[in-house]
C-alpha cells in the first residue's frame, strides 16, 4: 500500500466540507501577514534604496500613489472625462473601484487610504474564497497553498496598492464559490460586480455561462440546462451596458472606451501576430530603462502563461475556468501590443487552484514555486513603491 494513500484518503474525506468560518480562519492570517510584510518592504525601500535625506523620505501612503492608483483617485474625486480637473483618458476605468473609494473616503478622508482599504478588505475576501475553492476540491492543505501562491504572485503588489485587481478578484472568486454550489443567481450577481470593475468581467461571465451549462447538464441532462435560472447569466451585461450609456451621456460617443484606449494608450485591436511582434520588438529595445524592458518581457510571459493554463484547465475538465482564462488571454493578445497582461494573470484565480492541486502531491514543487515567486514579488513591491514601472 502506498504511503501516500492514507493522506489522499483523508484529503478526499475533508474536501467539500468548507465553511466560511474555516476559510476565514485559515486564509486571513496568511493574507494579513503578507500585507504587513509588503507594507514594511515598501517602507524599508523608501528609507534605504534612494539615498535621500531623512527629511525627504515620502510618507508611507505616498509610496503607493503611483501610476493607475493615481488615476483611480482622479476618477473618484472628479469623475470621468470630459473634465477640466485632469487630462487623462480614464474612460477605460470601470466604475466599481472609484465609486467604492468615494464611499470609503467619508471615513478615511484620504483618497489613497480609501483605495488601499478597499484593496485590503476585498483581497481578504478573495483569499477566503480562493481557500474555499481549493480546499473544497483538494483539502485544507491545498487551500492554504492556494492562498500562499496568491500573495506570493510576482505582481501581487497590485493587490496592495489602490488598483482594482483585489476588488475584481473578490467578485470573481466568490462568484465561483457560488457557482460550485449551483447558486446561479448569487454567482451571476457577483459576476456582475466583477464586470463593473474590469473589462475582464465579461470573460468571467462567458466562463460562468459554460460552467452553468456543464454543471447542469452533468446533474440533470441537457433539459436541466433550459430553466429560469439561466436568465440570471445575462446579469453581468447590465453594468457594462450602463457604463457605456453613461460614457455616451458624458462624451457623446458610444465607443468612448475604445477611443480612450487609442487616444490615451495608443492601443487598438490587431492580429495576434502583430501584437506579439510589436511587444517582442519593444522587449528587445536596449534604449529604455531596465524596468520597462523587463515589463515588456513579463507581458509576453503572462500571455504564454494564459495559453498554458488554458491547456491544463481543459485537460482537467474545468471548462468554465478554461473559457474565462482563454477569452481573457485572447483579449490581451489581440491588441497591437501587450499591456496589463501581468495584472490579468494576477486575477486568474484558477492558476492558484491548479498549482495547489499539483503541489499538494509534489512537496518539492511547492517549495520551488514559493522560492521563485516570493522574492520576485518583493522586488516588484520595492520597484512600485519607489515609483518604477511594474506593469
Amino acid at each position: 500500500m502506498s504511503v501516500t494513500a492514507p493522506v489522499a484518503a483523508t484529503r478526499r474525506a475533508v474536501a467539500g466540507r468548507v465553511s466560511a468560518w474555516t476559510a476565514a480562519v485559515e486564509a486571513l492570517p496568511i493574507w494579513l501577514a503578507s500585507r504587513i510584510a509588503v507594507g514594511l518592504a515598501g517602507l524599508a525601500g523608501a528609507w534605504v534604496l534612494q539615498g535621500r535625506d531623512a527629511r525627504d523620505v515620502p510618507s508611507w501612503l505616498g509610496l503607493w500613489q503611483h501610476w493607475d492608483a493615481d488615476l483611480f483617485v482622479k476618477v473618484a474625486r472628479f469623475g470621468w472625462p470630459p473634465t477640466t480637473a485632469y487630462p487623462d483618458r480614464t474612460e477605460v476605468d470601470f466604475p466599481a473601484m472609484p465609486l467604492l473609494m468615494r464611499a470609503v473616503y467619508f471615513v478615511t478622508h484620504n483618497w489613497t487610504a480609501s483605495a488601499m482599504l478597499v484593496s485590503l478588505v476585498a483581497g481578504g475576501i478573495a483569499a477566503c474564497a480562493v481557500y474555499h475553492l481549493a480546499a473544497r476540491e483538494d483539502g485544507p492543505e491545498a487551500g492554504r497553498r492556494a492562498v500562499l501562491y496568491l500573495v506570493c504572485f510576482p505582481y501581487a503588489v497590485f493587490l496592495f496598492a489602490g488598483y482594482s485587481e483585489a476588488l475584481f478578484l473578490a467578485f470573481a472568486t466568490t462568484a465561483w464559490v457560488y457557482a460550485r454550489k449551483r447558486s446561479w443567481m448569487a454567482a451571476s450577481l457577483l459576476c456582475a460586480g466583477a464586470a463593473a470593475t474590469r473589462i475582464l468581467g465579461l470573460c468571467l461571465a462567458a466562463g460562468l455561462v459554460v460552467e452553468y451549462v456543464v454543471t447542469e447538464a452533468r446533474a440533470g441532462g441537457v433539459r436541466a440546462v433550459f430553466r429560469p435560472a439561466m436568465l440570471w447569466l445575462a446579469t453581468p451585461l447590465l453594468p457594462v451596458a450602463a457604463f457605456v450609456v453613461y460614457l455616451h451621456h458624458r462624451t457623446g460617443a458610444w465607443d468612448a472606451y475604445q477611443d480612450a484606449q487609442e487616444a490615451g494608450w495608443h492601443r487598438h485591436t490587431a492580429s495576434i501576430r502583430e501584437g506579439f511582434t510589436a511587444t517582442l520588438r519593444a522587449a528587445r529595445n536596449p534604449d529604455q530603462l531596465g524596468y520597462y524592458a523587463w515589463s515588456w518581457r513579463a507581458e509576453i510571459a503572462a500571455v504564454l502563461l494564459g495559453v498554458l493554463l488554458l491547456i491544463v484547465l481543459v485537460y482537467l475538465g474545468h471548462y468554465g475556468e478554461a473559457v474565462y482564462v482563454g477569452t481573457a488571454t485572447y483579449l490581451l493578445a489581440a491588441q497591437n501590443y501587450y499591456a496589463s497582461s501581468v495584472r490579468a494573470a494576477l486575477v486568474w484565480f484558477p492558476l492558484y487552484l491548479v498549482l495547489a492541486k499539483i503541489t499538494v502531491r509534489r512537496e518539492w514543487l511547492h517549495y520551488f514555486v514559493v522560492a521563485i515567486t516570493a522574492p520576485l514579488m518583493f522586488v516588484f513591491v520595492l520597484t512600485f513603491s519607489q515609483g518604477g514601472w511594474v506593469g
